[in-house]
């Protein structure tokens, strides 16, 4: 936690501050066009209830990418092994993310931005599924920073033009049918998208399918097992991995 935060002045605020910030943002872009709710959540709601989950996942990308060169010099200790860094930054992501979440929800309704939640079981499903999601690429990251030192520069490159199509501030319900049939292909936007209709009441969306997303999750954790296996032992001998 201190190597996440410590280095700023501000410290472990801004675990909550980044978040409040996107969302003030979006807040008043969306007042200076008109205040009217967003399908049925005050914009507000629907702006944090996107932008946690997705700075969540492109947290966990870019932290797993440095997870071994971070922590190469834990690796003398025999019972520390690479994924042991993936997964210890991958559940502090999560319970940062999370205390935000809940904090920020619970200051807009105690100033009277009123929601009202739906299925606390399913949004622990799904947040389930988003973890093992997570888990599979936090894996892949660890193995790929090593071997391609430039990914930590072409990983924020690629997470900027996914910001755009992952639901984060606009309601799957309004896109029109022949832009849905390929969003509808992006796990991220069934994450938001499924948090927003198990978080609140009378939220709809157009697409409802969790084997989908099941299916990704489960094959991103497998696919990260496997490349983790794959140059194990290149990780723990040097932390640093050649194509050869």
């Amino acid at each position: 936690m201190k190597s996440r935060f410590g280095r700023y002045k501000l410290g472990y605020s801004w675990a909550i501050l980044e978040p409040l910030g996107y969302v003030g943002a979006f807040s008043i872009i969306r007042m200076a066009f008109g205040s009217s709710d967003i399908a049925g959540l005050s914009f507000p709601i629907f702006f944090c209830s996107g932008i946690i989950p997705f700075l969540l996942f492109s947290g966990t990308l870019m932290q797993s990418l440095t997870s071994v060169s971070a922590n190469h010099s834990l690796f003398t200790y025999r019972h520390v092994k690479p994924y042991h860094c993936v997964l210890a930054r991958l559940c502090l992501e999560f319970a940062i993310y999370f205390v935000a979440g809940v904090f920020i929800l619970s200051v807009f309704y105690t100033f009277g931005v009123q929601f009202a939640l739906s299925s606390i079981s399913g949004t622990l499903g799904i947040l389930a599924l988003f973890f093992l999601f997570c888990l599979g690429l936090g894996l892949i990251m660890a193995v790929i920073g090593p071997l391609f030192r430039e990914s930590e520069k072409i990983m924020p490159i690629l997470i900027r033009p996914l910001f755009l199509i992952s639901g984060v501030f606009f309601p799957t319900i309004e896109v029109p049918d022949r832009y849905i049939v390929y969003l509808q292909w992006n796990p991220v936007l069934h994450v938001i998208e499924f948090l927003r209709v198990n978080l609140f009441l009378n939220y709809e969306m157009p697409f409802q399918s969790i084997a989908y997303l099941s299916l990704v999750s489960f094959s991103s954790l497998f696919v990260g097992i496997l490349a983790y296996r794959w140059k194990e032992k290149k990780l723990l001998t040097s932390g640093t991995i050649r194509l050869r």
